[in-house]
């Protein structure tokens, strides 16, 4: 008996943001943090490239888990909505016998035979079932786990060194008071995603003239939030718990590497 096909997909995930990329070995980088969604193996691998940093990890390890608890919404498709495993591979620690194992399984899926649905998707023919047909269960309502809160070391007020006897002690100009950042609060995840959607709005308002937020619903119920201008759609982004998701044809009007950039840069900098 035969199914469906089996897709897989790669994303690029960064301060909660999840961006189809071209399903290409070398987007495998020791700069990157992506996700591949593996549906024949219902799997979803998180690679870390050596060079990224805890906090990037902690974070898109979050952004993962809700990946594989609730898929990823793809134009009319719904990819790795019945994934069972979470295998992160990190190119840091590729001596670690699971890690080693993982990155095989992940090597190996670039030496599959597939077709191209289009630039970002790709397609394993049809996915056998074994056994008997697993009734449908009711799917939770996806839960965002809560950010981790990074809290800064205390910085200890500088020792000053002992003054001689012999040498009249000079007078000290104290510093101005510098105020203590306030403690990161913990942040609702819808409240969060729709900050994130504020600072794309405002982006786009600095490098586009009169452009236009159109709303519609998807076939899922999801609200897709379209950017307009003159020269057509910018841009078309949904919510999904605290993350912003930039659909695949998102051109941002040929600037849209320099615009993602600024958005992860201000996201980054609100701690998020």
């Amino acid at each position: 008996m035969s199914g469906k096909p089996s897709y897989m997909l790669m994303l690029q995930i960064e301060h909660g943001e999840k961006i189809p990329l071209p399903f290409k070995h070398e987007n495998l980088s020791s700069e990157s943090i992506v996700a591949i969604i593996d549906e024949v193996n219902d799997s979803l691998y998180l690679w870390f490239g050596k060079d990224c940093s805890d906090v990037r990890k902690r974070s898109a390890t979050r952004t993962a888990q809700s990946i594989k608890k609730s898929g990823f919404a793809y134009g009319q498709l719904h990819i790795g909505h019945d994934l069972k495993n979470l295998k992160i591979v990190d190119e840091s620690n590729l001596k670690d016998p699971e890690i080693s194992a993982y990155n095989s399984e992940l090597q190996s899926i670039f030496n599959r035979r597939f077709g191209m649905k289009d630039q970002f998707v790709m397609e394993v023919g049809v996915k056998p079932q074994v056994g008997p047909i697993p009734q449908p269960v009711e799917q939770e309502a996806y839960a965002e786990a809560e950010p981790t809160i990074i809290a800064p070391k205390p910085v200890g007020a500088p020792k000053l060194a002992p003054i001689s006897e012999e040498v009249e002690p000079q007078p000290v100009v104290a510093a101005k008071p510098v105020s203590a950042k306030r403690p990161v609060s913990t942040i609702d995840p819808e409240l969060a995603g729709q900050v994130k959607l504020g600072l794309l709005t405002v982006l786009l308002a600095q490098k586009f003239a009169g452009f236009q937020l159109k709303t519609t619903l998807s076939s899922g119920g999801m609200t897709i939030y379209e950017f307009l201008s003159s020269g057509g759609t910018l841009c078309k982004v949904s919510l999904e718990g605290s993350d912003l998701v930039i659909q695949p044809e998102s051109e941002f009007g040929g600037r849209r590497d320099e615009i993602i950039s600024l958005l992860r840069s201000r996201v980054g900098s609100l701690s998020l």
